[in-house]
C-alpha cells in the first residue's frame, strides 16, 4: 500500500475488497495499514484464524484439510498439525485488542449465517466497533447465506425475499474514497428467517442495528435436563456421525434436515415442545454440557435445528469442544477417565423467528464428520496421524 500511494495515478486514497482469503489478507493488514487506506470490503472473512479453523479445539477437516491440500506443498498443513493448541505460534493470525485500536480504515464486512468465518466475522465486527479508533464507521451485512452463495435455496429452504443490499458497495466506496454522498445505512443489517410449515420454504426481513448481538438481545439459560440426570452415548470413530449441512466449503452446506442424524443411536436430542406463539431466536448461543470419557479424549458437538410440523429438523447451528483443550486452550490436557467437566461451546450467530407450532431441539454426539476431523478418543498430539 505504501508503494500504491506514491504513484502518480494515486490520488492518496486507498480502498480494498475481496472475499474469503483475500478478505483474511484485508482484516490482518488493517492495524497497521499507513493513512492512505481509507476503507475496506471484506466478504467472509476472519481476523481469527486458530478459532475459525480448530473451533473449540477441533479440526475442521472439510474446511482446513481441503482448503490446504490446494497448496503447492504440504508443509503448511504439517506445521499447523503440529501447533493444534491456541499457543502463540497464531498470534500473527489474531488481531487482538491492542492491534484493532490501531485500526483506522472503516470496514465494511459482509457474511452469512452459514458461512464457515460466520462466528469470528460477527465478533470482528462487535470488536470494531467497541475498540478500534472513534469515527471508523464500521459496517456488516448478515444474510442467511453460505459461503460465498447468496442464491436461493440455500440449503434445503427456498427463500422467497433474501435479495442482499449489493447497491451499497459502490456507495461505500464513493463515500470513503470520493466523500460523495451520507450512507442511510445504520452498522448492522442482519436477515432473521422464518421457515415455513413445510420445512422448505422460508421468509423473512431485513432489520438494522448497531451491534451484534442486538443489544435487545436476553442471553437466556434454558436447562436440557434435570440435574440428576445422567446419559450415556456410545462414540465409535470408526462410524460417525456424518455431516449433513452446516457451515461447510467443501462438502454440502446450508441449513439441511437432521432427522435422520437425531434418529441415530449415539446421539442424544432433546425438543422442545411445539410452541403456542411466535418468538425470536437472535443472536450467538453457547452450550454448557457436562460430561465424563472412559477414556482421555472426546468430542461433545452439540447442533441447534428447528423442528417444523411435519419433522423435518432444519439445523440452525452447531459448535464442538475437544476435551484435551477443555482446561486449557493452550495446552494438550488429557480428560481424567470417569471424571467429569464442563465442555463450553460456541455456536455461530442464528436469527430466526420461530412460528408456532415448531420447535428447537438440541442434538449432542461426539462426532460430526467430515466437518470435524473425528477424534479417535486418545489425547494423542494431532500431528501424530495424518489428516484423512
Amino acid at each position: 500500500m505504501r508503494w500504491i500511494e506514491q504513484q502518480d495515478w494515486c490520488d492518496g486514497n486507498i480502498g480494498s475488497f475481496g472475499a474469503s482469503a483475500e478478505g483474511i489478507v484485508q482484516l490482518l493488514a488493517l492495524p497497521d495499514a499507513p493513512d492512505s487506506l481509507r476503507c475496506a470490503h471484506v466478504q467472509n472473512a476472519s481476523d481469527n484464524l486458530y478459532d475459525s479453523l480448530m473451533p473449540g479445539g477441533a479440526w475442521r477437516a472439510e474446511l482446513t484439510t481441503s482448503w490446504l491440500n490446494g497448496f503447492p506443498t504440504p508443509t503448511t498443513l504439517a506445521a499447523w498439525r503440529a501447533h493444534e493448541a491456541k499457543s502463540t505460534y497464531w498470534d500473527p493470525v489474531i488481531i487482538d485488542a491492542a492491534e484493532r485500536s490501531r485500526i483506522r480504515a472503516r470496514v465494511y464486512m459482509t457474511s452469512g449465517f452459514f458461512d464457515i468465518f460466520a462466528l469470528q466475522q460477527t465478533a470482528a465486527f462487535s470488536h470494531y466497533v467497541t475498540d478500534s479508533a472513534p469515527g471508523s464507521g464500521h459496517t456488516l451485512v448478515l444474510g442467511p447465506w453460505t459461503h460465498g452463495d447468496a442464491q436461493t435455496p440455500i440449503g434445503e429452504l427456498a427463500y422467497a425475499n433474501v435479495a442482499a443490499p449489493t447497491d451499497d458497495n459502490l456507495a461505500f466506496f464513493n463515500h470513503c474514497l470520493k466523500g460523495q454522498g451520507t450512507p442511510n445505512w445504520l452498522s448492522l443489517r442482519y436477515f432473521v428467517t422464518q421457515i415455513g410449515d413445510d420445512g422448505a420454504a422460508a421468509t423473512g426481513e431485513w432489520r438494522q442495528g448497531t451491534l451484534w448481538p442486538p443489544p435487545e438481545s436476553i442471553l437466556t439459560p434454558w436447562y436440557l435436563t434435570a440435574a440428576q440426570d445422567v446419559t450415556t452415548l456410545t462414540v465409535d470413530p470408526s462410524n460417525p456421525v456424518p455431516t449433513v449441512g452446516g457451515a461447510n466449503l467443501s462438502v454440502a452446506d446450508g441449513p439441511r434436515d437432521q432427522s435422520a442424524l437425531d434418529a441415530r443411536g449415539d446421539v442424544l436430542t432433546i425438543t422442545t415442545a411445539p410452541g403456542t406463539s411466535d418468538y425470536e431466536l437472535i443472536g450467538n448461543p453457547k452450550a454448557r454440557i457436562y460430561a465424563a470419557s472412559a477414556t482421555t479424549d472426546v468430542d461433545v458437538v452439540v447442533r441447534l435445528t428447528q423442528v417444523a410440523p411435519n419433522g423435518k429438523s432444519l439445523l440452525l447451528t452447531d459448535g464442538v469442544r475437544r476435551g484435551r483443550f477443555v482446561a486449557d486452550p493452550s495446552m494438550l490436557t488429557p480428560l481424567t477417565p470417569g471424571a467429569p467437566v464442563p465442555f463450553e461451546l460456541d455456536l455461530g450467530p442464528v436469527a430466526v423467528r420461530v412460528k408456532a407450532g415448531h420447535s428447537l431441539r438440541v442434538a449432542i454426539s461426539g462426532t460430526n464428520s467430515p466437518h470435524y476431523e473425528v477424534n479417535p478418543n486418545v489425547a494423542e498430539p494431532l500431528s501424530s496421524s495424518p489428516p484423512p
